[in-house]
């Protein structure tokens, strides 16, 4: 009698450890599936900074491509505004330089007329000195 209830206090004992042992069991699974959570909650926060990251450097390259586009129509309405100068510039000579033209054929014939009108007094002067 006193084997078998020192037998049941053993088996007493060792289920009580097996309950422990299963308590502690499922209480360390709990822990791993919190810190398991945890985990990802991390890996979240790492993935969504790295995107802010992510943004802002894409932001700033945006703004330098918006900057050097800026600078480069600035360029373009310079270079526009030099090829306009120079069609006003190029009109002004092809105008001064068709009236030069003008007016260089005009003292032509002016001198012409001239000496074909001094080529007729000589020859009036020479009969009228003949004569």
């Amino acid at each position: 009698a006193n084997l078998a209830l020192k037998h049941n206090e053993q088996l007493e004992e060792q289920r009580l450890s097996a309950e422990q042992w299963q308590q502690h069991a499922q209480q360390l699974e709990r822990k791993k599936e919190d810190l398991e959570q945890e985990l990802h909650g991390e890996r979240e926060k790492h993935k969504e900074s790295h995107l802010r990251k992510q943004q802002a450097k894409l932001r700033r390259q945006l703004a330098q491509k918006e900057e050097q586009l800026s600078s480069m129509k600035k360029a373009v309405e310079d270079l526009k505004d030099r090829v306009v100068q120079l069609s006003i510039r190029n009109e002004r000579e092809e105008l001064e330089s068709g009236n030069a033209r003008r007016a260089e054929a005009e003292v032509r014939k002016r001198i012409s007329g001239q000496e074909e009108k001094m080529q007729h007094l000589k020859e009036k002067e020479t009969r009228l000195s003949k004569e």
